[in-house]
């Protein structure tokens, strides 16, 4: 059978476009993948953004508790609240992002610097008002103890992100995963 040039040209035509709509289908998968992939970044950069907060959160108590120690200066109790509420910030965003080994790190970092709030304000803050350096060194002692936890279970949380990133199973220290 002999095509005629116009079957021949619809026929090139038809294939040509064949190519096309492949081409187009590949491109909208890989586009897909890259924009899920995207996504999964921008969650992280939230998660991380928030233990970062509450890093400085935890910081900040940490500097005002030392100086208030080293000052017995009451006025710096505010300095100690921001701190707080800054820790706390972080916290609820890295909790609002429902990663479930994540949130549960960052709410145990969250209960123990509340903890460690208290023992603060019960011991540290009435040393200071007393004009008590003795027993403010030993509430700044016991404090920078409890601190040292939190800071460690907080950052934990960028090396679960790191996992995340590599696509490996987040799993919390001390935990089996199965």
């Amino acid at each position: 059978m002999s095509w005629t040039l116009g079957r021949k040209l619809a026929a090139a035509f038809g294939a040509v476009s064949l190519v096309f709509v492949a081409a187009l289908l590949v491109s909208i998968t890989f586009s897909a993948r890259a924009d899920h992939a995207w996504d999964e970044t921008l969650r992280l950069q939230k998660a991380a953004d928030g233990a970062n907060l509450q890093i400085q959160g935890i910081r900040a108590q940490m500097r005002a508790q030392a100086r208030l120690a080293a000052t017995l200066d009451s006025r710096l109790e505010q300095d100690f609240e921001a701190g707080v509420a800054l820790s706390n910030r972080g916290s609820a965003a890295v909790e609002r992002l429902k990663d479930p080994v994540v949130a549960r790190i960052s709410s145990e970092a969250n209960r123990a610097d509340h903890g460690h709030d208290a023992a603060v304000v019960d011991e540290l803050f009435p040393a200071v008002a007393a004009g008590d350096r003795a027993a403010a060194l030993a509430a700044l002692a016991d404090a920078d103890d409890a601190v040292d936890v939190i800071l460690a279970k907080t950052e934990t949380i960028g090396g679960q992100h790191q996992r995340e990133a590599r696509g490996e199973q987040a799993v919390a220290p001390g935990w089996r995963s199965s």
